[in-house]
């Protein structure tokens, strides 16, 4: 038997965080189906200074043209929560979506938590043990809307 593979706390962070990378990049790519871009293919047209943001609040179309852009689109795209939907491709980005979230969600919750309603470390992760629960309950439909929006300077 081979000698066990010792991981730093600095190796095993940065294995996780290259994990939850590579879960938000299968999401996309099955949001996309497939691609991992979302605008026209034009022939002989370049792509330039492309802006990657991840997040936003839903008014970007607004800021593109503030700032010079036409042609802008704005979609939607449904993210579930975890793998209820019947049809395939949903199912599978539920259960993507579920892992990233599921594994995130001491990340996400334990500053808010422990600095702003004063809980300690241990009452969030008890807490954490239904909201992941329920998190796995496929009789719950939840979903998580997703804006893409590009456009083009004239």
């Amino acid at each position: 038997m081979a000698d066990p593979i010792m991981l730093s706390k600095k190796e095993l962070t940065l294995n996780l965080s290259e994990r939850r990378m590579i879960d938000s990049h299968m999401l996309f790519t099955l949001t996309f189906d497939g691609s991992l871009i979302n605008h026209p293919q034009e022939n002989g047209s370049s792509r330039r200074r492309v802006l990657d943001a991840g997040t936003g609040t839903g008014v970007w179309a607004i800021d593109y043209a503030d700032a010079g852009f036409v042609d802008i689109v704005e979609t939607m795209y449904k993210w579930p929560s975890n793998g209820w939907p019947r049809d395939p491709k949903y199912k599978e980005m539920g259960l993507w979506n579920y892992e990233n979230l599921g594994n995130g969600a001491s990340g996400l919750s334990m500053a808010l938590f422990t600095r702003a309603l004063g809980w300690t470390a241990e009452e969030v992760e008890v807490f954490l043990v239904d909201v992941r629960k329920d998190m796995r309950n496929h009789a719950i439909h939840g979903w998580w809307p997703i804006y893409v929006v590009y456009g083009r300077k004239p």
